[in-house]
């Protein structure tokens, strides 16, 4: 046995239609831009992460005097990883 959804009434759409067309053109955009702002602060978020980690590897591997693997080696894989995410 099975139940079928109610189907919407004429009233509910209209009611949908009319929000819609309240709402100015100018929210969308400043809801877009608010969206690109939040990508854009991620990514500097992210690389300023990269740097710090770079700058403590590097020091890491001065300090440990770790000679088998070179720093700029693994900032290009750092560079990899997070241009693969």
């Amino acid at each position: 046995m099975s139940v079928a959804a109610p189907a919407s009434s004429p009233v509910e759409v209209v009611v949908a239609e009319q929000s819609d067309a309240a709402v100015p053109p100018e929210a969308h955009i400043d809801e877009k831009e608010s969206e690109l702002h939040r990508l854009d602060s991620l990514s500097l978020l992210l690389y300023m992460c990269l740097l710090t980690l770079t700058v403590l590897t590097v020091w890491l591997f001065k300090h440990r005097r770790i000679r088998f693997l070179h720093e700029t080696g693994l900032a290009v894989l750092y560079g990899l990883a997070i241009g693969g995410y």
